[in-house]
């Protein structure tokens, strides 16, 4: 088994060790070393705002490993081989110190990173949002991601209109989280006082965190579910629940319906002779800009 232990020295203070398992010599020295010295910036930099000394154990390629990430229940973090990804993650600035923002925190705040939280998108979502904006004052440019897909340039944008109670999904819900910290020129300072608390009523001056209470679309005469299946000459509706001032989208054709919005309400209805099962996505916008996106799951009946 092959381990390299880097410790990291400055003149006042012993950081700590980074180790790097790398049983199957994936990574070349070179490799290796360039790993550790983004682990150790971004390290530095979280120190910055809130101090761990935690060690920090990488393991690269391990057998049965299906995603680079933080293992939220390991406490490890994971760079994994993918035909999809530039090696396995290593390359990506951004993806390193995401990871490492992950690790340390979760470290320093377990009660946060594990139980029942977990499984609540908006909690998720705010993990996602703080490690992007973190990633985002250590290389302040406009994209999150770039190096990590051989087919994308980046993952996402930084700069958004998104709003956070309107998107699903914790990968959306983060990116939102990041537009809305970069608007409200979140400092260092500040994101210290948030990390500690994770409260969202830290975030008032934008109105997207309050909460919800209805569904963004309500289904008409039907009960409200999150999929729907539909008879090939019936047709399904829903009322927007916001605003007469957002405008409803769909981003793309629908294979299988044919879709009209009136004002506040969206109609599916399905094509002559369609058949099965269809995600369709609309997007919500305030004049051009897209702050919100929903999702209807609708199939039609045999």
């Amino acid at each position: 088994m092959l381990k390299y232990l880097i410790l990291l020295f400055t003149t006042t203070k012993l950081f700590a060790g980074i180790l790097i398992q790398d049983d199957s010599l994936y990574l070349s020295n070179n490799e290796r070393e360039r790993l550790s010295l983004q682990i150790q910036k971004a390290q530095n930099f979280y120190n910055s705002i809130l101090d761990n000394s935690e060690d920090i154990t990488i393991l690269i390629n391990p057998q049965s490993c299906l995603r680079t990430g933080y293992d939220y229940e390991g406490h490890r973090l994971r760079f994994c081989d993918n035909k999809k990804t530039i090696k396995a993650g290593t390359r990506s600035e951004d993806i390193i110190n995401h990871e490492v923002f992950h690790y340390l925190y979760c470290g320093q705040f377990p009660h946060f990173c594990k139980g029942e939280l977990m499984k609540k998108e908006n909690h998720v979502g705010l993990l996602e949002g703080i490690a992007d904006y973190f990633s985002y004052l250590l290389n302040p440019d406009s994209y999150f991601g770039e190096n990590f897909y051989h087919e994308f340039n980046y993952l996402r944008a930084y700069q958004n209109k998104l709003c956070f109670n309107l998107v699903p999904s914790h990968h959306l819900k983060g990116n939102a989280l990041t537009g809305s910290l970069l608007r409200l020129n979140f400092n260092q300072s500040r994101l210290r006082d948030f990390l500690t608390t994770l409260d969202v009523k830290k975030l008032n001056e934008d109105s997207c965190y309050k909460e919800i209470s209805k569904p963004l679309f309500i289904a008409l005469d039907r009960k409200q579910a999150t999929r729907y299946w539909i008879n090939s000459d019936d047709k399904l509706e829903f009322q927007s629940s916001l605003s007469n001032q957002v405008n409803i989208h769909p981003i793309s054709n629908s294979k299988l319906f044919n879709i009209s919005i009136s004002r506040n309400r969206i109609t599916f209805k399905p094509k002559s002779n369609a058949k099965g099962f269809e995600k369709i996505e609309v997007h919500l916008k305030d004049e051009s800009d897209t702050i919100g996106i929903a999702r209807f799951y609708i199939g039609i009946k045999k």
